[in-house]
């Protein structure tokens, strides 16, 4: 399997400023509660998770100067955060920039180009793991952050990584048999 490195030569670098990750241009997804009474509609909000749609290509340069794009239209929930952690992290606090990259390629598997081709194709959930560390570690200037956010994901990812490959392949099965 082939390795992937990110190349921050040291968080001296990360504490100085010299990377940075530009914010994403995003919309929340309204949540359609169709006719639902009052309490049906309350158990809804309770239940679903926050979206987000990325409005415009979000164009970044990772550590290690690779350039990578999530297109316009990519959904996503950002961090997720265990309840009791809540009041400590959030989803949309210093790890977001990095939670955007790790579910689309906890999704795909892969990233994109600034020319829209695949990279980092099978990479893996060690992989997209590692990035959302480095990215949050280079993002949020907090290597403790950074180190717990993907000691989260580390421990708690693989059911969400085998959902999204169960996904994946399904979606996969229903092209062959169509066509």
């Amino acid at each position: 399997m082939k390795q992937y490195t990110f190349g921050i030569k040291s968080y001296d670098e990360v504490l100085m400023g010299k990377h940075l990750v530009p914010e994403p241009n995003i919309c929340r997804v309204e949540i359609d509660y169709g006719d639902a009474g009052s309490w049906k509609r309350t158990w809804m909000y309770v239940k679903t998770p926050n979206l987000f749609k990325i409005v415009n290509d979000w164009k970044i340069t990772l550590p290690n100067e690779q350039q990578v794009m999530v297109p316009a239209g990519f959904v996503y929930d950002g961090a997720s955060i265990p309840f009791f952690l809540q009041p400590l992290i959030t989803s949309f606090g210093p790890a977001h920039r990095g939670s955007i990259l790790h579910d689309y390629g906890y999704r795909y598997n892969y990233l994109l180009d600034w020319d829209g081709n695949k990279i980092y194709v099978g990479a893996g959930q060690k992989f997209f793991d590692g990035l959302f560390r480095e990215v949050v570690a280079v993002t949020s200037h907090l290597k403790g952050l950074a180190t717990i956010v993907w000691l989260g994901v580390r421990a708690f990812g693989k059911t969400a990584w085998n959902k999204r490959r169960k996904e994946q392949k399904d979606m996969e099965e229903y092209a062959i048999q169509n066509t």
